[in-house]
């Protein structure tokens, strides 16, 4: 006959025993959504270069009609034990100075924006380590003005993406992916409408800065 310590004891061991097989069973069958939900993703966002990445423009033919000056936005996920999939970079505001000098919205969609170097890589990515993404470039060529444009893959009909005078616009970007996605960010771009060639001179005609996060 067992005594009542031993039933006692041998009632907490079985509940004990069918906890963990219950969590454990859990774990092996929701366990990456469960972890998702509780910890997702934190992302963090910098701009990779304030004076761009200058990079000669070609034609079909190789030769050189042009240069161009990139930028652009770093994602980096900080918990990187939570993986990010089906990971895109959205252009989601577009804001411009209104009668009072202050930012107002002009322009609210949900647009993918270039990763660099998209050619080489799928549209939705999975973000551990930093991923890079195309956010705007100015363009200088002998036959027409320069220009500055921001990277969508598909710009819609009715998003102003592309200036070629002084202009002064903030935009709203935002990382979406399956396990959640992150706070918006504003960018305030003004640049006077004038390329230079040099790394120093061209701070001086554009600016590309993080504002805050809504």
């Amino acid at each position: 006959m067992w005594s009542q310590t031993e039933i006692i004891v041998y009632i907490v061991a079985t509940i004990f025993t069918g906890l963990v097989t219950f969590l454990a069973v859990l774990v092996a069958l929701f366990g990456k959504a469960l972890i998702s939900k509780l910890f997702p993703p934190v992302f963090e966002f910098r701009i990779l270069k304030a004076v761009g990445e200058r990079c000669p423009i070609t034609d079909r033919d190789r030769k050189h009609i042009g240069d161009g000056r990139y930028y652009h936005l770093t994602v980096q996920n900080t918990r990187r034990w939570v993986v990010a999939t089906h990971a895109q970079l959205r252009l989601i505001r577009i804001e411009v100075p209104g009668p009072d000098g202050q930012f107002q919205i002009k322009w609210d969609g949900d647009i993918p924006i270039r990763r660099r170097h998209q050619e080489f890589y799928p549209t939705e990515s999975v973000i551990g380590s930093p991923i890079d993404y195309d956010l705007c470039a100015i363009v200088n060529t002998p036959t027409d003005k320069p220009t500055t444009s921001l990277m969508p893959i598909i710009a819609a009909n009715n998003l102003p993406y592309k200036w070629s005078a002084d202009c002064h616009f903030m935009a709203g970007f935002q990382l979406k992916c399956s396990e959640g996605d992150s706070k918006m960010i504003r960018i305030q771009f003004d640049w006077d409408g004038i390329w230079h060639d040099g790394d120093a001179e061209i701070q001086d005609h554009f600016k590309a800065k993080q504002v805050r996060e809504v």
